[in-house]
């Protein structure tokens, strides 16, 4: 039987490499940033776009990290790490939640409780996605998540990259300037309401 990951021990295994994988999402992003076609192109297509690029720099990448081991399958590419963790690099909805095609190995992937035939050598290993999230206006990555699932479920997930990333100071408030209050000179002009009428009665009253 195979067991569901566990999130701390996760969370061990991914941070010797997490600034490489964040590094490797915001480089693809900003490729498709700048191709001059992406003003005239579909989201799906977008998409596509962004996890070659990304595909064919992690590949690469990770090979040369100690620790890692690069599966290359159906145009794509799994990336095991200690032959105890396998992820692969995804999109995400705004929670984190990667779309695939489904595959039978798509959804093998995704059920923790069955074993993977893909990796028939480690068929307990623990399984997750890396995901990058847009921000709402879909113009930068807003974050960059490991998820945990169970089919469509997310059983955990936590952000190595954005504002809540584990280690990453938060940005400091927005403080507005105010200007301190002067009052206006004696004889500057200004009626102030209420006052000046006060004063008026007073005069007329001598």
């Amino acid at each position: 039987m195979a067991s569901k990951p566990h999130k701390e021990e996760v969370k061990r295994l991914i941070l010797p490499h997490q600034d490489a994988i964040n590094a490797l999402f915001l480089g693809a992003w900003d490729r498709w940033w700048k191709n001059p076609d992406r003003a005239t192109s579909f989201h799906r297509t977008r998409a596509c776009i962004v996890h070659n690029y990304l595909m064919n720099d992690a590949v690469p990448v990770m090979r040369a990290r100690k620790g890692v081991h690069v599966v290359e399958k159906h145009e794509t590419a799994f990336f095991i790490v200690a032959q105890r963790l396998l992820f692969r690099l995804k999109k995400g909805d705004d929670k984190g939640l990667s779309s695939n095609v489904g595959t039978q190995a798509s959804l093998a992937f995704s059920d923790p409780d069955k074993p993977l035939s893909l990796f028939t050598d480690l068929p307990y290993v623990w399984r997750v996605d890396i995901a990058y999230v847009l921000n709402y206006l879909q113009t930068k990555i807003d974050q960059i998540v490991v998820v945990a699932r169970d089919e469509k479920r997310i059983l955990w997930s936590f952000q190595i990259y954005g504002s809540a990333a584990e280690g990453e100071a938060p940005p400091p408030p927005t403080v507005l300037p105010v200007s301190p209050h002067i009052p206006p000179p004696a004889d500057s002009g200004l009626r102030i309401p209420g006052v000046d009428s006060d004063k008026k009665k007073k005069r007329d009253s001598e």
